[in-house]
């Protein structure tokens, strides 16, 4: 037996530019196991996307073997009990279908899609998808073969300087927290995984009742809601031990006082272009009041081109070809908020005090109401596409799921937006740099006067670090 519950989502009420009437539905249910499944049928393209997460990402990587959940996604594609490899690639490359998996920091992830042209093509899809979710052997030649790609793939990664200047501000600003960890992991912590590692890991880890499959597109429900629970429920999947939330013990990342910059010396003498990072922890989840106020705030100090910090460091200091305040939210622990650019190397300081200029005028005027109303009705505008498709939907309500939310998340977003106020945002104005940030910058030894001088003026710290203070 499974309990079935269909969730219908409230009317969005608010401005006609949404041109949204409802929020789409999925028809969602829970087999016996503890598996979560969500479906949306829509049969406008002859073509089904499955989607399976499980919260079996990074966060739960043992200390010293960071990156095994990504490797154990990895080569749950190199084999199973009844199909090699080979077969595995054969079989979906004969149904025009696409099958991989990955893993972030908090969910592991297996999908891709079939063509429903051939009958058959989705029974055949789901009970392959089934197979290396479940029974998945990781072979030692290639669980060898996949770990050497990854070392080789981390010692590569220092040529990638925005992926440097990613994973030094998330171990800056971090520190010991588990956000601080790469989902690839270290040189050394790879060194030391081996297939009874990946085996440990799976079966631990990747257990229904704490997974969820979604299924969008050419399909007849009630066949597949037969099939899943036939390939992923009862015996097939059977229920993990009860282990302890790695969530539930956590806490948000300590914020630091003072200034702290971090420079990465690539020792690269022929340098022309410098990454920067510069940012804040949070102290606001997805559910927590505020935050629609201050992801409005966000999108108009940097949200996208016209937004004010590319306004002013690309369009008119020419500076750079991008500039872009990002944030990352958890409904269970705050991230962080950050600019994102790059620049010449003798600019460096020239822009970050440039941002800090803009942040500070951000921080304490108020938002002119064209300039606010403006960016206002182009996030509301463009709610209505992240339903443009079946798929796209799907995707939505999964991201409910994983990050712990209501549906009222999605139903009252334009609504909570539109009622927003300038002293709403004057409230949030807390979460933006002001005196208590920290920033990196990818360079070489020759920033070192200027941003020994720059930490001076602020009252702050520099320290200067090689690629294996990243594990690199």
């Amino acid at each position: 037996m499974r309990a079935l519950t269909t969730i219908v989502l409230l009317t969005l009420v608010g401005t006609p530019a949404a041109a949204v009437d409802k929020v789409p539905q999925v028809e969602t249910f829970t087999l016996d196991n503890g598996l979560t499944v969500m479906l949306r049928e829509d049969h406008a393209v002859p073509l089904v996307n499955v989607e399976l997460r499980c919260r079996a990402g990074s966060m739960n990587d043992p200390a010293g073997k960071e990156g095994l959940s990504s490797l154990s996604a990895t080569l749950l594609m190199y084999g199973t009990t009844t199909r090699t490899e080979d077969q595995i690639s054969d079989q979906i490359a004969r149904l025009g279908a696409v099958l991989s998996a990955a893993s972030g920091s908090e969910t592991l992830q297996i999908g891709g899609n079939v063509p429903t042209i051939e009958e058959g093509a989705l029974s055949t899809f789901l009970e392959i998808m089934a197979d290396v979710t479940l029974r998945p052997t990781f072979p030692e030649a290639g669980f060898a073969r996949a770990r050497k790609r990854r070392l080789g793939q981390l010692k590569g990664l220092t040529d990638n300087r925005g992926a440097v200047a990613r994973r030094a501000f998330k171990k800056l600003i971090y520190g010991a927290h588990p956000y601080a960890r790469s989902t690839s992991g270290t040189i050394a912590s790879v060194a030391t995984l081996t297939r009874d590692d990946l085996l440990a890991y799976h079966g631990a880890y990747v257990t229904p009742e704490v997974s969820i499959i979604g299924v969008s597109g050419d399909f007849d429900a009630g066949d597949v809601r037969d099939q899943l629970e036939s390939l992923f429920g009862g015996d097939h999947w059977a229920r993990g031990k009860t282990r302890p939330d790695p969530w539930k013990a956590l806490k948000p990342a300590r914020k630091v006082p003072g200034v702290r910059i971090l420079m990465v010396d690539t020792k690269d003498d022929t340098l022309n272009q410098a990454q920067i990072r510069l940012g804040v922890p949070l102290s606001r989840r997805y559910s927590d009041a505020g935050w629609h106020a201050y992801k409005l705030a966000a999108q108009v100090l940097g949200g996208d081109f016209t937004a004010r910090l590319n306004a002013r460091l690309r369009v008119k200091e020419g500076l750079t070809y991008g500039a872009r305040y990002r944030s990352e939210h958890d409904d269970v622990m705050p991230g962080a908020g950050y600019l994102a650019t790059y620049t010449s190397p003798k600019d460096v300081v020239r822009a970050l005090r440039i941002t800090m200029e803009e942040i500070e005028r951000f921080r304490s005027e108020d938002i002119p109401p064209a300039e606010l109303n403006r960016v206002r009705q182009r996030i509301v505008r463009g709610f209505v596409f992240r339903f443009e498709t079946a798929d796209a939907t799907l995707g939505e309500h999964l991201d409910l799921w994983q990050e712990h939310l209501p549906i009222e998340h999605l139903s009252h977003y334009n609504d909570r937006l539109l009622a927003l106020k300038q002293a709403d945002l004057t409230a949030v104005m807390g979460d933006f740099p002001k005196s208590d940030y920290a920033i990196v910058v990818v360079g070489n030894a020759a920033l070192v006067p200027d941003l020994t001088a720059y930490a001076k003026e602020l009252g702050g710290t520099l320290r200067v670090v090689g690629f294996d203070w990243l594990g690199l």
